[in-house]
């Protein structure tokens, strides 16, 4: 049976990772009370908030998402080529609020092979320390869309987009929306952006398992980058918070 002992993951049972391996343990008194990196959780937060944003009666799901991005507004579809070679066309619907909601945009995560990727490369489009949402969709501004909004589905950057227009409309950086309408009416006050000192002691340290089945410490709690607020707030990843909310529904507190 795995159990978490020191704030890391030890199976007691056949003993394959003893906890005395992991010299950065330290005692989490509670598996309710741990801090955990959230990974994806936050895709609820960007399209949920921007949901409320339209009940609100901000913007209408047809709109098109140049209204609150003006430098969207000559976007171009990819037809063929790269590099200097490439050829793009005006797309043949705008990209509206209801096409960033759903994925349908004709962005995507730029990882892949496809030449429209690589420009997401040589634009330097990436969510790294040092970029900001603002910065970030400017970048995207000057990059072609994979293929006509509303024509195809494909996971994207759509769901940092949605971050981005939730500050827009609201007026509020991203995590200050959040805290204000989503965490603090929940109860949710151990999820952030970022884990403070005071509760650095329960931020359980992260481990990736190699080849071998060893465990390879990836981030040390005491030199995580979750130590500090990030400048890029995702709406594709960058939460941490309890287990209690995610498995009961309860408070994190």
């Amino acid at each position: 049976m795995a159990r978490l002992a020191n704030g890391h993951l030890n199976d007691l049972t056949a003993g394959r990772t003893p906890v005395e391996q992991f010299p950065q343990a330290r005692v989490i008194t509670s598996y309710a009370k741990g801090v955990f990196r959230d990974g994806h959780v936050e895709w609820f937060g960007q399209p949920f908030s921007l949901m409320q944003l339209y009940e609100r009666g901000m913007f209408q799901l047809e709109d098109p998402v140049s209204r609150f991005i003006p430098s969207w507004k000559n976007q171009q579809v990819y037809v063929s080529g790269e590099g200097d070679t490439l050829e793009t066309r005006r797309p043949e619907q705008p990209m509206t609020m209801r096409h960033v909601l759903t994925h349908m945009s004709g962005l995507s995560y730029g990882a892949g092979n496809h030449p429209v990727d690589r420009q997401y490369r040589a634009h330097h489009v990436t969510r790294t320390e040092g970029e900001t949402l603002a910065g970030f969709v400017e970048k995207l501004a000057q990059v072609p869309l994979h293929f006509d909004p509303g024509s195809r589905w494909m996971y994207s950057y759509s769901t940092d987009i949605c971050g981005h227009l939730v500050e827009v409309l609201s007026g509020q950086r991203l995590e200050e929306y959040f805290d204000e309408h989503i965490f603090g009416p929940l109860g949710m006050n151990d999820t952030a952006f970022w884990v403070p000192d005071e509760k650095l002691g329960r931020l359980a340290a992260n481990y990736q398992r190699q080849p071998d089945k060893s465990l390879k410490l990836i981030d040390d709690p005491w030199q995580s980058t979750y130590r500090k607020p990030p400048s890029f707030l995702s709406g594709g990843g960058g939460l941490a918070g309890t287990m209690l909310v995610r498995t009961t529904g309860g408070s994190s507190s």
